[in-house]
């Protein structure tokens, strides 16, 4: 005959009640146990508390149970994967961008050298053209051909236009060596 077990069947944690049925007949049976006056019942005060206590941790474990039913776990673990898939690709995205940024830039300063470039080529193709070195020559270095007389137009100063302006053209001036005897005369006179 096998002994007889200590441990009740109601105190295992397997076979604890989970419907709302269940516990109350798991406290009906308490109580009659403890009516009877059976060893391994509690008091009804302290029975009373552990009921309370067993059914706040039943509350949190049918809580958890409804959490992880249904779509929700599915669409909470998306959004972390999403969030880190986001965090992961932000950087070297930005990294890519910022280089799209210098490419177009550099496009541009390539445009720019080679316009520049183009120009350039367009002048020191000039440069060789007889015809146009001689052009540059006359206008720029004021040079003129055997025989040629080269004459250089310089416009008159503001300054110098406004004195033209004042002088009488009617009025010569005296020459510097009658103005220097007169000078010289006014001098010699005795002031009275």
């Amino acid at each position: 005959m096998p002994a007889p077990t200590t441990e009740r069947s109601w105190a295992r944690p397997e076979a604890r009640p989970t419907t709302r049925l269940e516990k109350m007949r798991y406290v009906r049976s308490a109580s009659r146990r403890r009516i009877r006056g059976s060893e391994d019942v509690a008091p009804l005060a302290v029975q009373q508390v552990a009921r309370r206590v067993d059914d706040v941790a039943h509350v949190g474990a049918d809580r958890a149970r409804r959490a992880l039913a249904g779509d929700r776990p599915f669409v909470i673990g998306l959004a972390v994967i999403m969030l880190l898939a986001v965090t992961v690709v932000s950087g070297p995205l930005q990294s890519w961008l910022a280089g799209q940024d210098r490419i177009d830039v550099a496009t541009t300063q390539l445009g720019a050298f080679e316009a520049a470039t183009d120009d350039l080529d367009r002048r020191a193709a000039d440069l060789t053209d007889p015809d146009h070195v001689e052009v540059v020559a006359r206008e720029q270095l004021g040079y003129a051909m055997p025989g040629q007389v080269a004459y250089s137009l310089v416009p008159p100063d503001e300054g110098d236009a406004e004195l033209a302006a004042e002088a009488d053209p009617a009025e010569v001036p005296e020459s510097w060596w009658r103005r220097l005897l007169q000078a010289l005369v006014q001098d010699d006179t005795p002031a009275a």
